[in-house]
């Protein structure tokens, strides 16, 4: 038997980006945050940081949320949750 996906609340979620994007910004150089204040479009960095995201944080591994989600949108989402923490 199937199990029925869990879909968090939107509170499950925001904390899930916070935290996540948190953990990237700890591990940033203050040239990395430089570059994001500098470039504030998170779609530019799809093919590169996005994909860092995913895969440590999103793919393959035990989310501490059992959700279902598109690892590209929630990568984006993060992305767009790190550029307002280091402005």
């Amino acid at each position: 038997m199937l199990k029925e996906p869990y879909i968090p609340t939107e509170a499950n979620r925001q904390a899930f980006i916070e935290d996540v994007a948190r953990k990237c910004i700890a591990d940033m150089t203050e040239e990395d945050k430089q570059a994001f204040r500098n470039d504030p479009d998170p779609s530019n960095y799809h093919f590169g940081y996005g994909m860092y995201i995913r895969n440590n944080y999103l793919r393959g591994k035990e989310l501490p949320i059992e959700f279902t989600f598109d690892a590209d949108r929630m990568s984006g989402l993060i992305l767009e949750r790190i550029i307002e923490l280091v402005k």
